[in-house]
């Protein structure tokens, strides 16, 4: 997944970089910015290919959505009276992109799995995250008292025919200051056969006596060789929370532009609260995470 940000990422600067210089070099104004173009336009192909080999489905979103934005720049062209053969041939292509990418789109989210998608039926398509192939639902005890011992459940589904290995981290964490409002044992990684759903409990305690709330961040990463979906179906990106820091120079960054205001660390999250009650567990109490298979194909 972080590949394919990087990917993206890649593209966009270079496509940005190729557009920009593209005046100037239609112009044949100056020899340095046609290598500019140059470079930038190679490194948007590459990074293009690369995405598409890597991606097909995050390719043609972009794809589509790069061809929107032409459509509405030529749209611009078009009412300011500025219409040239160059710029209907643009449109003829950019409408021929988006509807290639979007007609893509539509079939991988309509198309029947091979395979049950356990998750969408029985928690609906909208609980549904996904990472690198696995998707997952989660499912967190909202109140509870103190002295309780209350599981956080992961349902974990791999949508593709080769294995996964699922690693989930916890992360109490608030946006200022220090977490250790609940107390977890950290879980074993998952291993996903092709097509699996396990379920993985982990259970948590208070660490305070009193009343008390928490958001818990689930840090989830999947890994294991590329395989073919049988699952088409994709699901939101379950992003990971960001670092206080990176927060603050987003907003610093934007500055000058806009005033960005965070009112927590963002990804994927579930609220707990707890009650007062005594006494409170202790950590030998406190049993490890387990896993456990809640749909298998017929070998």
């Amino acid at each position: 997944m972080r590949f394919t940000f990087l990917s993206v990422a890649l593209l966009l600067v270079a496509g940005a970089t190729a557009l920009a210089m593209l005046p100037s070099v239609l112009a044949r104004s100056s020899g340095s910015d046609a290598t500019v173009f140059a470079v930038s336009a190679t490194t948007a192909v590459g990074g293009a290919a690369l995405l598409a080999w890597r991606d097909v489905y995050a390719f043609a979103v972009l794809a589509s959505l790069m061809a929107l934005a032409a459509l509405a720049g030529v749209g611009l062209a078009w009412s300011a009276g500025s219409l040239t053969p160059g710029l209907l041939a643009l449109t003829f292509a950019a409408a021929a992109v988006l509807v290639a990418g979007a007609g893509f789109v539509a079939r991988c989210q309509l198309a029947k799995p091979s395979v049950p998608d356990v998750l969408a039926e029985r928690f609906g398509r909208g609980a549904v995250y996904e990472t690198s192939g696995v998707q997952l639902v989660v499912l967190a005890p909202l109140t509870n008292p103190a002295n309780a011992i209350v599981p956080i459940e992961l349902y974990l589904q791999n949508c593709t025919d080769a294995p996964r290995t699922v690693e989930v981290v916890l992360d109490d964490r608030p946006l200022f200051g220090r977490g250790g409002r609940i107390r977890w044992r950290k879980p074993p990684p998952v291993e996903l056969a092709p097509g699996e759903v396990q379920l993985l409990r982990i259970p948590i305690c208070a660490a305070r006596a009193d009343a008390l709330s928490a958001e818990v961040h689930f840090v989830v990463a999947a890994t294991g060789p590329r395989g073919r979906r049988i699952r088409p179906r994709r699901a939101p990106y379950a992003a990971p929370p960001m670092a206080t820091w990176k927060l603050v120079a987003i907003a610093l960054l934007a500055l000058p532009l806009f005033v960005v205001v965070f009112w927590g660390r963002g990804g994927l999250k579930a609220d707990v609260y707890f009650t007062p009650a005594e006494p409170l567990r202790t950590d030998d109490e406190l049993p490890p995470a387990t896993a456990e298979p809640v749909w298998q194909p017929q070998s």
